[in-house]
């Protein structure tokens, strides 16, 4: 990845860049980044969702709303 990097006189910056009082007067570093389109990266991603399919049971479907709360159960029965 291309950058700018560079150390300069802040009174360079007056007007470009809000800089704090400390700043003034000093020199600073001066790091220039490309930032990266956000379009460009979403077409670039691939979703995961529907992956597992494949191991899908809809016969158990049914059962899924339940199974947290009767594994508990089951752990838990004989406290």
């Amino acid at each position: 990845m291309d950058y700018v990097h560079q150390v300069i006189d802040s009174d360079r910056l007056v007007g470009a860049l809000d800089l704090p009082n400390t700043f003034k007067g000093r020199k600073v570093e001066v790091i220039i980044l490309p930032v990266q389109e956000t379009n460009a990266l979403r077409s670039s991603e691939k979703s995961s969702f529907g992956c597992l399919q494949k191991y899908a049971h809809p016969s158990l479907a049914n059962k899924e709303r339940d199974a947290w709360e009767q594994a508990v159960e089951e752990k838990h029965a004989d406290r």
